[in-house]
């Protein structure tokens, strides 16, 4: 009769060891799987952020634009033409007129009639949105008391929003100071 050691018996060992690997192998496959697709709505997310901020700087270099090209009698009104000469008269905001002085983000600020106006059309591809608002502030005097004229200062502001027909993928507002002498 032939006595069997359950400890010496090594049949099926490797079988055991090979299920093991099979197992480590594709834990770390999943793994991988998970981190590259999370990688990639990162990724993603970036390129709409970096999109969405260009497009607001350029809002806002094309409010400064309406600003410096708008003649003194229209900004001494309190206008600005948003399309040059030729635009119709766009009345500026002041902090008292915005709805929400506290939030520029809130939509209302940004409603047609409230002092912004839209961007150019190259800046506003499908799905873009992008708008600026100059904001200004009360006349300043000159250090130079023979000049004839005041320094003026704006706050300019260019928002760019994506969005879906379902939601809203993204929104960057840019900030920047503007002066000028009239």
């Amino acid at each position: 009769m032939k006595e069997i050691k359950p400890l010496k018996n090594e049949d099926g060992t490797i079988l055991v060891i090979s299920l093991i690997v099979l197992a480590l192998a594709s834990m770390i496959g999943i793994a991988a799987t998970m981190t590259a697709s999370i990688e990639l709505q990162i990724s993603g997310n970036d390129m709409h952020y970096a999109e969405n901020f260009y497009r607001a700087e350029a809002a806002v270099m094309a409010g400064a634009s309406a600003i410096e090209e708008s003649v003194t009698s229209v900004l001494k009104a309190g206008n600005y033409k948003a399309e040059g000469e030729t635009g119709d008269e766009i009345t500026l905001a002041t902090e008292a007129l915005l709805p929400d002085s506290v939030d520029i983000a809130n939509d209302a600020n940004w409603a047609t009639g409230v002092g912004s106006a839209d961007a150019p059309n190259a800046l506003s591809a499908e799905g873009y949105n992008a708008r600026f608002l100059p904001v200004q502030k009360p006349p300043s005097g000159s250090l130079d008391m023979t000049a004839s004229t005041q320094i003026y200062e704006f706050t300019i502001y260019g928002r760019s929003i994506l969005q879906t027909a379902s939601k809203r993928l993204g929104e960057v507002i840019v900030e920047v100071g503007y002066r000028k002498r009239f």
